[in-house]
């Protein structure tokens, strides 16, 4: 079984650095940089996962943002429409993943963390 053991994106000051060169080589820039500063804003720069993972808070709080970039980096077929910036090619650089492998569920049940 392969899973999905951690998701990162980038922080602040790499996004901030990254426009802050895209938008002094490139007057008039693209109509959107989502999803820049979506995220990092938030204080959120990685998550980490366990044999069950919920996302959870308000509107406008990243949730639906978080899960298109990882599936974006991911590569996984989507049917749903979902937002997309002009920049969003170049945010997916800047994230990395580690993907695990287990043998069964029942080392995955052994490795979980319960809070």
């Amino acid at each position: 079984m392969i899973y999905l053991d951690s998701f990162r994106f980038p922080t602040l000051e790499r996004e901030d650095e990254f426009l802050s060169n895209y938008y002094s080589y490139n007057s008039y820039g693209p109509q959107s940089h989502y999803p820049f500063e979506v995220l990092s804003l938030k204080g959120l720069t990685s998550l980490d996962f366990s044999e069950i993972t919920v996302l959870y808070g308000g509107n406008g709080s990243g949730k639906s943002t978080a899960l298109n970039v990882i599936a974006n980096k991911l590569k996984l077929s989507r049917a749903s429409a979902y937002n997309k910036g002009d920049l969003q090619n170049e945010y997916l650089k800047m994230c990395s993943y580690v993907k695990g492998e287990l043998d069964d569920l029942e080392e995955l049940r052994d490795r979980a963390t319960f809070m």
